[in-house]
Parts: structure tokens; sequence; C-alpha cells
């Protein structure tokens, strides 16, 4: 993408999200428009995807058969949470960037409010599905193709196989899972960052909202959570 070209594919999505963010339905028609500028091709993957769900192992954890929207945060909600996670962040030593690491980032739509609007942070994102990983780093590094791994990277792995662990970061992204097996998988991955250091998780969705309150005191019960239209912001102690 020439420099020109990307100047105003960046002043377009500023517009849209500063102009379309009154109610939900006008955040997914922004994030609509947004994706097709940008020249995802996520419909077709998921029509794709939905084909060959009977070869993919354990569909229904990974969303295959339900609209993008359903599964996907919008771009509005995204600037939303960033807006308040870098306002918010408390640390003392900030000689390392405010790191933030999204599970289950499906096309990888806060990379790009990340990269436009908070490029100082870190982010990584993390995706079960190749096909969905694959189409986030190429609209990305198509829009963005100087951005080094540092500063955002993006990650096609199972968090909840045994032999991998959550990176260091200092804010956790995570969504509804079908299985509350799987959903304690991650709190205990997530607990044994939190013993090491003080975390944030941001959780949208009704049901691991309601799972955390229920099996993660220690992401509650210390800490008042933050609450907001669509997520809660939920803190470790230090």
């Amino acid at each position: 993408m020439n420099f020109n070209r990307k100047i105003e594919t960046i002043d377009f999505i500023k517009n849209l999200i500063f102009e379309n963010s009154k109610n939900s339905a006008d955040k997914k028609m922004t994030s609509q428009l947004i994706d097709k500028k940008l020249g995802y091709k996520s419909h077709d993957i998921e029509v794709q995807l939905q084909n060959k769900k009977n070869q993919i192992k354990e569909d229904r954890k990974t969303w295959i058969g339900f609209d993008n929207e359903i599964f996907q945060t919008t771009y509005s909600e995204f600037l939303e949470i960033y807006r308040v996670l870098v306002e918010s962040d408390s640390r003392t030593d900030r000689s390392s960037p405010l790191k933030i690491v999204d599970v289950g980032s499906a096309y990888g739509r806060i990379s790009i409010i990340k990269e436009i609007f908070f490029n100082e942070t870190q982010l990584e994102c993390w995706e079960i599905i190749k096909e969905r990983h694959d189409e986030a780093v190429r609209v990305f590094n198509f829009l963005f193709p100087n951005v080094i791994q540092e500063s955002v990277r993006f990650v096609n792995q199972n968090i909840l196989s045994e032999e991998i662990l959550f990176p260091n970061a200092h804010v956790y992204f995570i969504y509804d899972f079908s299985d509350l097996a799987d959903f304690l998988i991650v709190l205990k991955k997530l607990s044994e960052v939190a013993r090491k250091q003080k975390m944030s998780v941001v959780s949208r969705g009704r049901g691991s909202k309601n799972w955390i309150y229920q099996y993660a005191p220690w992401l509650c019960e210390i800490m008042e959570p933050k609450k907001f239209d669509t997520w809660i912001l939920f803190q470790s102690a230090e």
C-alpha cells in the first residue's frame, strides 16, 4: 500500500469510528465498512470453514458457523477498551510498554486499533484457527508493512494445550467459551501469571464474566472490577 493510500485509509477508519459510535448497531455497521475498506475476506473464509467444519476438531469452541459480528468485537469497542487501559495504567515502572494479549483474536481487528491509536503499546493476537490468523496477518501487514514483531505479534496456537503457557503481559482479553472446563484451563494459566505479577483481565461476554466471579475470586474480591457497557475490567492484587 503506498503512503497516500495508507493515510487515506487510516483517516477513513478514524472518521467512521468517531462519527458512528452511538449504539451497538452503528458500531457493527462501522466495523463492517472498515473491514470492507481493509479488504478482509472473512466472509469467504467463514464459508470455507463451515464447509469443512467436520474436519476441524471441536468446532463449537471456535465459533465456526456463527456470523462474524457475533464473535468479533467492534473497532469502536476496542478503541474504548484501549483508552481505558492506557489511561488507567498505574505501573510505577514504565520502562517497558504496556503489553496486551488478545486470547481468541479472530481476524485481528484489535491490531488495527492498536497501531493507529496506541502504537506505543505492545500486542499479541492469539488465534486457534489458522485461516483467521493468516488473514489477520495479511491485512495488518498490507496496512502496516514496516511494524516490528515486538510491537504486534500474531500467534496461531491453541492456548488450551497443556504445553502452551500464557506469555507475560499486563492485560489479557478473554471472551466467552462454550465449555466451562476450557475456561477453567484459561483461568488456571492466568492465575500462574498473577502469582508473579499484577495483571488485568478484560472480559467480554456474559459467560466469561459470570465464570470469573464464580471461579476466580483473586480477580474480583480484592480489587473492585470496573464495569462498562459490554465488558468488565478485572485486576489481580499486587
